[in-house]
């Protein structure tokens, strides 16, 4: 049975930064990636400031590195509630960077195995027995100090560990157009068409990402897609055929995630990693897989890693697990869309957040002092 100082299952983004942290740390490690090559996620590639800044500060990726993989620098937003408008704003901060998911994931990936990562591709963890003896197809029994977790929502080890306390409890879907000539090259952010979330338009290169989703509404996937097939038709778009929508779940359960138990440790979406208010999950998956190698590589394991985790990735999960009321609530909805179409305060709150440049207590205090008259 061959033995390594970790053993991470699952090739996204915090998988692959997990892996390339101890293999360039100079531990032993072995990721098991289910796909041969990098899937379709459904995710819109807004890659954040926050995101962006650790993997060039942690020597990951250079800054030409993501430029080369870049489809657009994004630094103005368009709000909608419904199909209203409310307001149009640019901000002078951080760019979001777009990015093909499928070109991000290739590109972590392959950066973990040159620092001497060994990954198998089409290797699938099946259940994790007892401190840290992992059962795979493609791989044999494995056995590690550490195993990392970041197999996503719906990943076996994932969900062995987790147990009860935390499944996916929100549902997106989305699609790509051919972006039409003179095309707005904003993001579009539609409110009210989900209920705690909200349907997005994100120019890239030559296509538009369109999707749609929530996390802990009360909304069916059928009441979802007519709502993402009316954003189409309200766009003068042709409606995708039904091969070229994607879905998934989010994972964003309870907050109270445990981060692992024992030897293993949870990183990204099987974590429940997702930020309650925008969906996003990029930086929390990048920043989880980096701190989960550091516990490995200093031994200070579990109980280091929750308690970094809670000064950085999923402190802010809980934060926006509150914040979320205040854009999406009953009672505060109708102020939310006042700031948005109001007050510049509230939007550059609101771009520091998804752009990931800070965290929530920019949009709650402008939330909070309420939008000028």
């Amino acid at each position: 049975m061959a033995g390594y100082d970790a053993i991470v299952c699952g090739g996204g983004p915090a998988g692959a930064c997990a892996a390339w942290r101890l293999a360039s740390g100079g531990a032993s490690c072995i990721l098991l990636e289910a796909s041969s090559v990098p899937s379709r996620k459904v995710c819109g590639g807004a890659l954040g400031f926050r995101a962006r800044k650790r993997l060039i500060e942690a020597g990951m990726l250079t800054d030409e590195g993501l430029t080369a993989i870049s489809l657009r620098e994004q630094r103005a937003m368009s709000f909608f509630c419904g199909f209203e408008h409310l307001s149009r704003y640019e901000s002078a901060g951080p760019a979001i960077t777009m990015v093909d998911r499928m070109d991000l994931d290739a590109l972590l990936l392959a950066r973990a195995e040159a620092a001497g990562a060994i990954v198998v591709r089409g290797g699938r963890a099946l259940s994790v027995a007892g401190g840290a003896s992992i059962e795979t197809s493609g791989a044999g029994k494995l056995s590690g100090d550490f195993v990392i977790a970041a197999d996503g929502a719906s990943g076996r080890i994932g969900r062995e560990v987790r147990g009860w306390r935390r499944g996916p409890a929100g549902f997106g879907m989305e699609a790509f157009a051919p972006m039409p000539r003179g095309f707005p090259s904003e993001i579009r952010i539609h409110f009210g068409l989900a209920d705690f979330g909200y349907a997005w338009v994100f120019p890239r290169r030559d296509d538009l990402c369109i999707g749609i989703g929530t996390i802990g509404g009360r909304n069916r996937p059928r009441g979802l897609f007519e709502n993402l097939m009316r954003l189409f038709d309200r766009l003068g778009l042709e409606r995708p055929a039904p091969e070229m929508l994607k879905a998934a779940p989010i994972p964003a359960g309870h907050p109270s995630c445990p981060m692992g138990s024992g030897r293993v440790l949870l990183a990204g979406d099987a974590a429940g990693l997702a930020d309650r208010l925008t969906g996003e999950g990029l930086s929390h998956a990048v920043e989880s897989g980096m701190l989960a190698a550091e516990s490995v590589l200093n031994g200070r394991g579990l109980p280091w890693y929750r308690r970094a985790a809670a000064s950085g990735c999923a402190g802010m999960v809980r934060q926006s697990a509150v914040a979320r009321h205040l854009v999406y609530g009953r009672r505060f909805r109708r102020l939310a869309m006042r700031g948005l179409a109001r007050d510049r305060r509230f939007f550059d709150g609101y771009w520091e957040l998804v752009s990931g440049a800070s965290g929530y207590a920019g949009m709650i205090a402008g939330f909070l002092r309420g939008p000028r008259p």
